[in-house]
């Protein structure tokens, strides 16, 4: 009796051994279906599942600090030529070798994708030519000096010359081009249901613990919050500030909260004569544009009350934002005053502009991203104290992104709109993708949705960016920051924190990006 106790307890720890060694695969919860072909849709979800599959030349720890890739080294040799040598030894998941070749291939297809609702152009838009020295030398020539390539194009990924030529992102769907040189390898793709992915062993790095990843496509937040809660998923990412009290009260699910480099802001068309979505109370489209008028535009923004917003919907995590960049990003401005709510300054505004009872206006939104629309909700209920006119509407991003593309023309005329500090660590990215006039030759403003047209701006946001010297540049910056913040050119409303969830029996650490990435979730038993 003894010895089958003995025996009895032995099989309970072998078996709890196997079960825990068998844990190896990690399910992660997602609001909605990922492109898959890395340089579709410059979107964080996708950029985040991409970082499994695929690597750039450079990449971002989760700090933001950079760190070699697919490029070990990196020099600029001339003022618009940057050099990188290329990590030996790569090999591509369907086995073939990585090479100069795959770069050059990439970086010429990224502008290749013409039906693209949210291009990656704003990445590579200064790079004229990529030139291959040898097979593991490449060089970047730019159209102008710039000082923080390196670190603009981790997103920038690499795909295969052999397997992505002449594919469409249906194929990389298919996956017949998902061909990467990353931690994981694509595995299958359900539409609408999942992406699976696989570990590669044979990864030039260190090789990841979990044996396969589900991202399991539901649909919204709440639906993920219901699933990590059922325990159908292991790690969710942006949780937002009133999910994070229903989750608290969880026993088997944590959460972690940084302080991110996110901020969440309204453009509206201020550019165009006519805009689609301004109209009279009657419902009328007007025939003039208000917002072409500084005063309607500042206007808007003091009747805004911010913290409220804060304090009512996000529970008290975030913090209002008097700019677009958050103070770790290059470019802030810290002798900007507070964003103050003031609806009577307002309205005396609106009556010498020529709109004492203001107008129609719709408020536009993803119905999957941005606070779901309850931001939305609450900044047309102060507007409406004024006298507009509002509705809002929102819509799956899958829909509202291809109605917001510049390149074919804005539906709409005011949305609400998020932007991560990923790239470089400044804000001149951003500036040249939202505020810059449109230019798709050269890759400036594919996202510039305000219409926003300003030689000044342009000029002075070029002359930053060809700046090399660190110091002078931040000045540079910060002066356009100043600028376009007297301009009211986009309102800034928040700066996000970064929180993110798990089961218990996992540990997930959270980037300053907002990006889970399976490489930072661990078992913890």
């Amino acid at each position: 009796m003894k010895n089958l106790n003995k025996w009895l307890g032995l099989a309970v720890v072998f078996m709890g051994f196997v079960m825990s060694v068998q844990a190896k695969d990690l399910v992660v919860g997602v609001t909605e279906e990922p492109a898959v072909d890395p340089h579709y849709l410059f979107m964080a979800n996708n950029i985040e599942i991409s970082h499994h599959i695929f690597e750039g030349l450079t990449a971002m720890d989760n700090s933001q600090n950079l760190v070699p890739a697919l490029a070990v080294s990196w020099e600029l040799v001339e003022p618009t030529i940057w050099e990188f040598k290329l990590r030996k030894g790569v090999r591509f998941h369907d086995g073939s070798g990585f090479t100069a070749r795959d770069v050059k291939f990439s970086y010429e297809r990224i502008p290749s994708l013409k039906e693209n609702p949210n291009p990656f152009t704003p990445l590579i838009r200064n790079i004229a030519e990529v030139k291959i020295v040898d097979d593991y030398t490449v060089r970047l020539l730019t159209k102008k000096p710039d000082p923080t390539l390196p670190s603009i194009i981790p997103a920038a990924f690499i795909v295969s010359n052999q397997a992505a030529r002449e594919a469409t992102p249906v194929d990389f769907k298919k996956g017949r081009a998902a061909v990467g040189t990353g931690p994981y390898k694509f595995s299958a793709f359900q539409s609408g249901v999942k992406l699976v992915v696989e570990k590669n062993p044979n990864y030039w790095g260190k090789v990841e613990p979990w044996d396969s990843v589900t991202f399991k496509v539901l649909g919204s937040s709440a639906a993920v919050i219901a699933a990590i809660s059922a325990g159908d998923i292991d790690v969710m990412g942006n949780v937002t500030p009133s999910d994070v009290i229903t989750l608290k009260n969880k026993p088997d699910v944590e959460i972690a909260t940084i302080a991110g480099a996110r901020v969440s802001y309204l453009i509206m068309d201020m550019g165009r004569d006519q805009s689609p979505e301004f109209t009279d109370h009657s419902g009328n489209k007007l025939k003039e544009n208000p917002l072409k008028d500084l005063r309607v535009r500042k206007a808007l923004s003091l009747a805004i009350n911010r913290q409220a917003i804060i304090d009512g919907l996000l529970d008290g995590i975030g913090t209002v934002a008097n700019q677009l960049p958050p103070p770790a990003i290059v470019g802030y401005n810290e002798s900007i005053s507070k964003k103050t709510y003031d609806p009577e300054q307002a309205k005396k505004l609106l009556a010498e502009a020529g709109w004492p009872k203001g107008f129609g206006i719709t408020l536009r939104g993803p119905n999957n991203a941005y606070g779901n629309g309850k931001s939305l909700q609450a900044i047309a209920q102060m507007w409406s104290r004024l006298g507009f006119k509002m509705n809002v509407l929102t819509e799956p991003k899958s829909t509202y992104f291809p109605n917001i593309k510049v390149a074919a023309g804005v539906k709409y005329s005011a949305m609400i709109m998020g932007w991560g500090f990923s790239e470089g660590g400044e804000v001149s990215p951003f500036f040249n993708t939202i505020l810059h006039s449109y230019d798709a030759e050269r890759g400036f403003g594919p996202a510039n949705r305000a219409y926003y047209n300003d030689p000044y701006f342009d000029k002075k946001l070029e002359a930053a960016q060809a700046t090399m010297e660190r110091i002078e540049r931040a000045k540079l910056l910060k002066e356009l920051v100043a600028y376009v913040t007297d301009q009211y050119i986009a309102l800034p409303l928040y700066w996000e924190n970064v929180t993110i969830a798990f089961r218990r029996g996992f540990k997930a650490e959270p980037r300053v990006d907002g990006a889970i990435l399976a490489m930072n979730v661990k078992a913890t038993n």
